[in-house]
């Protein structure tokens, strides 16, 4: 039944890992080497390991290649509520916890790491977006590639990795006075739409875009400024589609 459950090809005859498995390969990274180790029976491939669930996504796919991939990437909170090993004070989600990435294809699970929290939201995922890549384009060369996330990946390490391997993007972007500046017309334009419907309205601006310090380069920026019943909501996109890639408000508003 569990190799049922696994999707083994022949559960009959195909064995699934349990419990006692999985904590054969976990203590096999700390793999003794003085001759102690005559209990140790299996070694872990982290690396066919990390491999494993983009493969599945390709034999997934192997008799109807994608035309274009999308990989949402994501991180969130794993709750702590003893004294785990790790554990730290994450002050956005208020509470003690692991703070995992995970990659997805749509509804593939491509990516799932386990992190402390006291890092960046982004923090190895270069790493984890150029291995899976890697993988597709082995399969698949040249097969168009989009990166969606929040503002916690907008960050130059991702953005010029995704830049230099002919990888597109829209990520979110933090606001600031520099940013609402820069949308300052389109911002009257929607309080002066919204007192005259009484209704939320919208306007959209595109520029391009350096932070002082820690960009390496001008991106495009998508702006949105709405004006409602509760006032100005400021909001910030980057990418590095172009204009005849998608304008401005399909990529924010459909994208």
């Amino acid at each position: 039944m569990w190799g049922l459950l696994a999707g083994k090809a022949h559960p009959a005859s195909e064995s699934a890992a349990g419990k006692s498995t999985l904590n054969r390969l976990e203590v096999s990274i700390a793999r003794q080497t003085d001759g102690s180790d005559r209990y140790h029976k299996i070694d872990l491939d982290e690396q066919a390991i990390h491999r494993l669930f983009t493969n599945w996504y390709i034999d997934t796919h192997r008799s109807d290649p994608p035309g274009l991939i999308v990989l949402d990437l994501d991180a969130t909170d794993d709750r702590l509520h003893d004294g785990q090993q790790g554990a730290f004070f994450h002050g956005y989600y208020d509470h003690y916890c692991y703070l995992p990435l995970y990659i997805f294809a749509g509804d593939h699970l491509l990516w799932a790491e386990l992190r402390r929290s006291n890092i960046d939201t982004s923090a190895g995922s270069s790493d984890a977006v150029a291995q899976i890549v890697e993988q597709l384009r082995q399969t698949w060369p040249g097969i168009a590639i989009i990166l969606p996330a929040d503002s916690g990946f907008a960050r130059e390490e991702l953005m010029s990795w995704c830049e230099s391997n002919e990888v597109d993007f829209v990520f979110g972007l933090a606001k600031n006075s520099r940013l609402r500046q820069a949308i300052a017309k389109q911002a009257r334009a929607a309080r002066q739409l919204h007192e005259q419907s009484g209704k939320s309205e919208r306007v959209f601006a595109e520029f391009f875009y350096q932070t002082l310090d820690s960009w390496s380069r001008r991106r495009r920026v998508i702006g949105k400024t709405e004006h409602g019943s509760k006032g100005a909501n400021p909001r910030f996109v980057v990418s590095s589609l172009s204009a005849e890639d998608m304008d401005k408000r399909c990529l924010y508003e459909e994208f």
